[in-house]
């Protein structure tokens, strides 16, 4: 049996290869969140009888050029 110094440490074995995948998840888990955010706020407008296609106050502003 092979003599072990007191300074030597037992490896810790590599970490597994999910992890990689659990960062990446959890990098990319918000992004959907404001299309579910568009579509609660769109069937509250329906629900509640407003247009969400035409909201009140919105001006159309255009710039007209003269040749």
């Amino acid at each position: 049996m092979p003599a072990v110094s007191g300074s030597a440490r037992p490896r810790s074995p590599p970490p597994p290869a999910s992890t990689a995948r659990s960062e990446m998840a959890e990098l990319f888990t918000p992004i959907p969140f404001p299309a579910f955010g568009q579509l609660l706020g769109c069937h509250l407008a329906l629900v509640t009888g407003i247009n969400p296609g035409a909201p009140r106050r919105l001006c159309k502003v255009t710039r007209t050029l003269q040749e």
